[in-house]
């Protein structure tokens, strides 16, 4: 049928939420804490871990990490930064979602309900027409390293794989904060 709405809650809200068996739910946290605490029924759920990182965040210009690591996921400084296999995840399980018999209820958390939680609302939206509802519908903060990969595996466009050293990312960075010209790879 249809992905019906998408609402976007906190890890906090989530663990209050009461779904119905009309609920599909992503739940991402951050590696390393605890999967967050649901309420039966659920009628699909997938869960996810990745920390809320983008290249702007981490002080790299965009697209100067891969988007999927050769072997693991792709991570600086120890942090697991979204790629393309949560990309790729998310975008089967919302395939699967829009599939079932009945109308469904998408429900997608991450520890604050800001920009992870909201690039999957904001695909869902984009891609499957599904209105976000809630308090939460601001989109502007949305996590733009998620949202691209996730545009990226639904049209399938090619995606990037190579390996950068914690050497060339430190170099980057000290040329991005000296506004040094780029340095070819």
């Amino acid at each position: 049928m249809a992905i019906r709405s998408v609402r976007v809650l906190s890890r906090a809200e989530v663990e209050l939420f009461h779904p119905t068996t009309e609920t599909a739910l992503i739940s991402i946290t951050d590696p390393g804490l605890p999967v967050a605490t649901l309420h039966p029924p659920i009628s699909t759920l997938i869960r996810l871990q990745f920390f809320d990182l983008t290249e702007r965040a981490l002080g790299l210009p965009r697209g100067f990490l891969p988007d999927m690591g050769i072997a693991a996921p792709v991570e600086v400084d120890g942090e697991t930064l979204p790629d393309a296999r949560h990309a790729q995840q998310i975008v089967e399980f919302l395939r699967g979602v829009s599939l079932l018999p009945e109308p469904t209820d998408l429900v997608v958390h991450c520890e604050a309900g800001v920009c992870r939680s909201t690039a999957v609302a904001d695909y869902a939206r984009r891609f499957y027409g599904a209105p976000v509802i809630g308090a939460r519908n601001d989109l502007s903060r949305l996590n733009q390293r998620l949202s691209r990969l996730l545009t990226r595996v639904h049209t399938d466009r090619p995606l990037t794989q190579f390996t950068v050293t914690s050497s060339q990312i430190a170099a980057e960075r000290d040329r991005r904060r000296l506004k040094l010209p780029k340095t070819p790879r």
